[in-house]
């Protein structure tokens, strides 16, 4: 029982950090307009790079013919190592933003990411 507990407050602790706070949002969508923006749409319109709409927990094929998850490590490996795993039919070349943006952003980006998936 005690085992069962810990775990539902654990998937409920995932769950709510999982999403931005109001002020978290507001600072996730900062970091998009002056990093993303120009690539990637989060309506759905297409640019150079993917739609962020709806984009979270989709699969993509890579140019190896790997089907992959596009979950946070994806999100996370496609913003510091954007050469590591390359979508099929993609048109361009995304930076590295290794030493651009700390963790911290990079998890916020995450974060908003998933939450225009919810709208």
């Amino acid at each position: 029982m005690r085992n069962k507990l810990k775990k539902i407050l654990l998937i409920v602790l995932v769950i709510t950090l999982s999403r931005c706070s109001k002020s978290e949002l507001e600072v996730a969508h900062k970091l998009y307009i002056e990093n993303c923006v120009i690539c990637h749409s989060i309506d759905g319109s297409q640019k150079i790079g993917p739609s962020l709409k709806e984009i979270y927990g989709r699969n993509a094929e890579l140019i190896d013919g790997t089907i992959i998850t596009r979950d946070d490590s994806y999100l996370r490996n496609s913003i510091i190592y954007p050469e590591k795993h390359i979508v099929k039919d993609s048109r361009g070349a995304m930076i590295s933003y290794q030493n651009i943006l700390s963790s911290y952003e990079i998890e916020l980006l995450i974060k908003y990411i998933k939450n225009n998936l919810e709208k």
